[in-house]
């Protein structure tokens, strides 16, 4: 393994293979790197290699730096953004004689919504398996080993190229970026298919999540690009008039594809409804008598000339089978299952709001929650508030959503 320190006279390689055009951007960043690695001792030079056959490209470039004896080779895709701060923090892990990386590459995110992180965890001999954020993070930024990376920002030893351009190990398994045709007939991509090879020479690829890049194309994709799209790809909303905030209806969504049965203390028009019927494993129980509540006149006037059941039959009711519409008062409702062991995984309150109506309802609604027992506006009417602190204590909020995990 050719590592060393800074101060010998050592060879890198950068290759940008690309189709046609070099970015302004990208030569500025490059021009500072190489100033960079002149002034730490080490010798490089940069070969752009044109084409539309990109897999051809790598393989010539990585040709010319086994030939020509370079310690290492860095691919840079011109559509790569990043500072040339992040490039050494590469070529500091796989210098550090304490460790064994041979090839690593800089964290990456695909160019299309959800702009998901371009590595992979395992390959079963036909699909790579990706990795998600989730599975990242806990790395603190620090290099990890994986099975598959994208080469848009790859940094390989001038060892794993010498192995990989033997003639023997060429006539097994080909050329370093070439397609490898697999058994569905279906072609790996050059980044993975180098990634098998190099498996299969022996070398571990590694992950360096702490290197910032950005990926460009009608917008510069970054971590935060691809945390954003898969918060928007999971959004949930939905028109119907009410007083629930999008994030909210979000919550109610979410919690609810954890439960099989869940009630509702208070529908009106099914805003909140549409959301627990939209996630629910199974079935939601819709309790409200349209008459309006006590002290919101004004809220609530639609209640005395217009049909609120109507709406929420239009909204929700004849849209979902998952749903049955119960139109007696709340404490009513609850002496119908007074005594029951059955319940409800899931109640949610949002009836009357004056603090005796609160506390009538967490007293008849409390013991048949059997997982969470949730309310809405908390902290906006001060009836609410009083009494779910009373009877309650602390709870967890999402903006006016209180809620508690039923031990």
């Amino acid at each position: 393994m050719r590592k060393g320190t800074y101060s010998m006279k050592k060879k890198i390689m950068i290759g940008a293979p690309h189709y046609s055009g070099i970015p302004a951007e990208f030569v500025i960043s490059t021009t500072n790197m190489i100033m960079e690695l002149a002034r730490r001792g080490w010798e490089s030079n940069v070969f752009y290699s044109e084409g539309t056959l990109i897999f051809s490209q790598r393989n010539k470039i990585a040709k010319a730096a086994q030939e020509e004896k370079y310690d290492y080779l860095i691919y840079i895709d011109v559509d790569m953004v990043y500072r040339p701060e992040e490039f050494f923090k590469m070529l500091d892990a796989a210098e550090d004689p304490d460790n064994n990386i041979d090839i690593i590459g800089g964290l990456y995110y695909g160019r299309r919504s959800p702009h998901k992180p371009v590595v992979h965890s395992e390959y079963n001999g036909e699909h790579f398996i990706g990795i998600p954020q989730r599975d990242i993070d806990p790395y603190e930024g620090k290099p990890f080993p994986c099975a598959g990376i994208g080469t848009g920002f790859l940094l390989i030893s001038g060892d794993v190229l010498e192995k990989m351009h033997e003639d023997d190990f060429v006539k097994k398994w080909g050329f370093p970026f070439s397609h490898i045709q697999q058994d569905s007939g279906v072609p790996l991509g050059e980044d993975l298919s180098f990634c098998v090879r190099a498996a299969h020479a022996g070398y571990q690829v590694w992950c360096h999540p702490g290197v910032y890049l950005g990926h460009d194309s009608s917008v510069t994709v970054t971590r935060d690009t691809h945390l954003h799209a898969m918060q928007r790809d999971r959004h949930y909303c939905n028109p119907i008039d009410g007083w629930m905030f999008v994030r909210e209806l979000n919550w109610l969504y979410e919690t609810a594809k954890e439960m099989e049965t869940i009630c509702e203390i208070g529908s009106w028009k099914g805003r909140s409804t549409h959301a627990l019927c939209s996630g629910v494993k199974g079935h939601v129980y819709a309790v409200d008598h349209f008459k309006g509540s006590v002290g919101e006149d004004e809220q609530h006037a639609e209640a005395k000339d217009g049909d609120i059941k109507a709406q929420f039959m239009q909204n929700v009711g004849k849209r979902f089978a998952n749903v049955s519409l119960v139109t007696m008062p709340s404490l009513d409702y609850a002496k119908v299952w007074e005594g029951s062991e059955q319940g409800f995984d899931m109640v949610f309150l949002d009836g009357g709001h004056t603090y005796e109506e609160m506390l009538a309802d967490i007293k008849a609604w409390r013991p048949l929650a059997k997982k969470i027992f949730s309310g809405h506006d908390y902290n906006t009417f001060p009836g609410v508030t009083r009494a779910v602190n009373e009877l309650i204590g602390n709870v967890k909020t999402i903006e006016s959503i209180w809620y508690v995990e039923v031990e």
